[in-house]
Formats: structure tokens, C-alpha cells, sequence
């Protein structure tokens, strides 16, 4: 039917012609090529082209009942597969109505076609489908998957003039700022410079920069939220301080390294991201417990936890104390609380379960960075023993540079008198 009679029937005060989470399709025959309708023209053609779409704004996503409104004013394609045809659907123009309090939105379309569309599409009023022709023009598909492009959901002031993703300005605004220009010295002389000494002259417009708004802010100076979730692992920024130490391989004996006379030791700078002055080895209660029955088994690589964090966050890459057990963190599921772990990491061993309700601790994190020779770049210090000349200690860290054990170092210090005091 024609656009305009397939819309006159969705305006009729009867609901039930597109009920939440329906779907209505136009479709015409075509006695020639697009634009040239032969609106209910049947003939001897059997080809058919969508031509318009009504959408009711209440839909179900997932199952669950909501209205859509604001993405259905924001769709440019629409996909459903139709008795087994697929069709992909280029939004042209859209209109909203609503009719006792049934919102739909009608859209014109890109034509698609459907060859052999007479004889290919069934009827509804044949069970079972897809045996009959359609000689009542009228077909039904129930539980039908629809795809929307792009799918925004929750965007406010979309369609504003402030808005990024759709700038509808015409002409620039004028500034709300008085800019002001230094013709005392300025070489330059305008061609108005009479105007603008008297005062006389019209202010010029000035296009607002939006420097003052948070949307742009962020996105240009402040910068926006990232996590060691979002690289794998690997955090985002490094903040941290300098400090002087002496790198050792991992498999290097620990008394050999205490044992090191002072004055012989090869220091260098090096980085970590921790809180304190010097980097340290610390656990730190999170204050959480294992949630889930028959606890953590051997075989397990995740498990639910009950509590918040406390004292510190918990993210991809840290790593993670239950019992003698250490892991690390490879996923934080915030929605459920569900950690994703590698178990006996660092040279630990798992037993046979954790018991349910037991606490997980934490080791708080520092990564350790060396400086390159020409001091211009840094890379992780992994796999290696760091003795840090301030502390004595000697910090271990993993293949991603991370602090994971430590032992001290006794320092001795020699006194020597002073034969010239009392």
C-alpha cells in the first residue's frame, strides 16, 4: 500500500495495530525502478519493496519491557531476518505519533528489495507458515530479533547545540567573553582604527570556544577514567618517585646479595609507582571473604567474594593473598563481585581448597621501572631482585615488574671514634 494509507492505519484510535514490541512493515509492488511506484499495481510482478517501517516505542530488550524512545530517534539502520530473508533497512526520514497513549515511530526507508516476493513470503492466516502464498496480503512472524544503528541509549541533549556527536549550528555564537586587542604598541593599524579608539566600534563575534564546559574539559584537559582493566593489566599513568637501588636476576641467592660489601655495589636509579618514599612490601587487609559454598577448590580460577574493598581498590594485575596462596588478578567483575585469578602464582602452591568466608588480602601494588642509558624512556624492572640502598630491602618482582615478596638486609654501620673528643 502506499505510504500515506499504511500510516493513516496506525493513526486509527485502535492500539492493538502496533502493541508493545511490534514491528510493522510496508511493502508495495513496484512497476518500475525506484521512484516510479505503481502503488498497488499487482499485475503480472511478483518483486516487492519495503518502503516504510512503524515501530512501537515500548520494545523488550533482553525480555525485559522498556521504552526505547530515545534510540528509535536516533536509528539510521534497521536489520531483521523476514522468513528467513535477510533485510538490511537505510532509514530515510522518521515521524512520531501517538494514539491512546501508544507511542510508534514511523519511518521511510531506503526500497529493498524482495525478489519473488508474492510467492516467496507466506501467509499468516495459513498455519503452518511458510506452505502458502500470501493471497491476503498479510504475514506474521512472531519473535523476531530487530537490530537498531546505532544503538544510543541514554545520551541527553543529543540533538543540543552543544552536542558533539550531532552539531546542528548553523552560525557562531557570540562570545560571552570581551575580548579585548593591545593597539597602543601594535604596529598594525585597522582599517576601523578611528571606531575603535572613540568606542564607536561594534564589537566583533566571536565564536564561544567551550573551554569552560565539562564535556570539552575532559575530553581536551582533565582527561577521562582508565584502568589497568582496560590494558590488560598494565596501568594506564605512572605516578610515582625515584630511587636508588641495585638489580639482581631472580635466581640470584639472597645471601649473596645482603653479603654485597656497600662500597662495591653498582647503583642506578630506578622508579616505582608506590605511595611511600621508597618502595616497600606491604599486605593489606581488603576486608573481604571468599562467598561461595565449598569455598575455593583446587580447581577453581574464580570465585565469588562478598564485601567492598577497603583501604585500597582492586584491579587487573594485582595480586591477591588467601591463606599462602598468592594470585593475580586477571578480571574484577563488579556487577556479581566475582574475581578471575591465576592461582599458585609467584612459586606458591594451592591446597586443596580455601574454605568459604576466608579473607583475602592483598599486596599493595608497586611496579618497579629502570631507566634506559640515554635516560630516555623507562622499562619494567621484571623478573629481578632490586636491593634498595635506602631501606636495606630487597624487593622481588614478577614478569610485569610488579613488587610480589621482598627479605631486609641487615645494615651495619661502623663507628669510628674520634680520638680528638672528650
Amino acid at each position: 500500500m502506499t505510504p500515506e494509507a499504511f500510516l493513516a492505519i496506525h493513526l486509527q484510535a485502535n492500539p492493538t495495530v502496533i502493541g508493545p514490541g511490534q514491528i510493522n512493515v510496508n511493502v508495495d509492488f513496484l512497476e518500475n525502478v525506484p521512484p516510479n511506484y505503481a502503488y498497488g499495481n499487482l499485475g503480472p510482478q511478483t518483486d516487492m519493496y519495503i518502503l516504510n517501517v512503524a515501530i512501537n516505542a515500548f520494545a523488550f530488550l533482553d525480555g525485559e519491557g522498556e521504552v526505547i524512545t530515545e534510540i528509535l530517534q536516533q536509528v539510521e539502520t534497521i536489520r531483521f531476518t523476514f522468513q528467513g530473508i535477510p533485510c538490511t533497512l537505510e532509514v530515510l526520514d522518521f515521524t512520531s505519533h501517538e494514539v491512546l497513549g501508544n507511542q510508534f515511530f514511523f519511518y521511510t526507508v531506503q526500497p529493498f528489495l524482495i525478489e519473488n516476493g508474492l510467492n516467496v513470503i507466506t501467509s499468516a492466516a495459513q498455519p503452518p507458515f511458510n506452505q502458502e502464498p500470501w493471497p491476503d496480503g498479510f504475514a506474521l512472524q512472531l519473535n523476531t530479533i530487530i537490530d537498531f544503528t546505532p544503538f544510543l541509549q541514554d545520551v541527553n541533549g543529543l540533538l543540543a547545540e552543544y552536542s558533539i556527536l550531532n552539531n546542528n549550528a548553523f552560525e557562531n555564537r557570540k562570545s560571552y567573553k570581551i575580548r579585548e586587542s593591545q593597539r597602543i604598541q601594535s604596529t598594525i593599524v585597522p582599517t576601523n582604527f578611528g571606531p575603535i579608539y572613540s568606542g564607536s566600534a561594534t564589537p566583533a563575534d566571536i565564536q564561544d570556544s567551550l573551554y569552560y564546559d565539562t564535556g570539552w574539559t575532559n575530553g581536551r584537559y582533565n582527561g577521562s577514567l582508565s584502568t589497568p582493566k582496560n590494558y590488560a593489566g598494565v596501568p594506564p599513568s605512572l605516578t610515582g618517585k625515584a630511587f636508588t637501588g641495585e638489580a639482581y636476576a631472580n635466581v640470584t641467592d639472597n645471601d649473596f646479595i645482603c653479603a654485597v660489601p656497600y662500597d662495591v655495589r653498582v647503583f642506578e636509579e630506578f622508579f616505582h609507582t608506590g605511595d611511600g618514599i621508597y618502595p616497600a612490601y606491604e599486605e593489606i587487609d581488603l576486608q573481604i571473604n571468599i562467598a561461595q559454598g565449598g569455598g575455593l577448590n583446587t580447581n577453581a580460577v574464580s570465585f565469588l567474594y562478598s564485601g567492598i574493598p577497603q583501604s585500597s581498590s582492586l584491579d587487573v594485575g594485582d595480586i591477591i593473598i588467601i591463606g599462602n596462596e598468592k594470585m593475580r588478578v586477571l578480571d574484577n567483575s563488579d556487577n556479581d563481585k566475582r574475581l578471575t585469578v591465576q592461582r599458585a602464582y609467584f612459586g606458591t602452591t594451592q591446597p586443596v581448597a580455601h574454605s568459604n568466608l576466608a579473607p583475602v588480602k592483598k599486596i599493595a601494588r608497586v611496579d618497579l621501572f629502570r631507566f634506559s642509558e640515554s635516560n630516555a624512556q623507562i622499562v619494567q624492572a621484571d623478573n629481578a631482585k632490586v636491593y634498595v640502598r635506602e631501606t636495606g630491602h630487597v624487593l622481588f618482582t614478577d614478569i610485569f615488574g610488579t613488587v610480589a615478596n621482598f627479605i631486609t638486609c641487615s645494615i651495619n654501620f661502623v663507628t669510628i671514634d674520634d680520638p680528638g673528643a672528650d
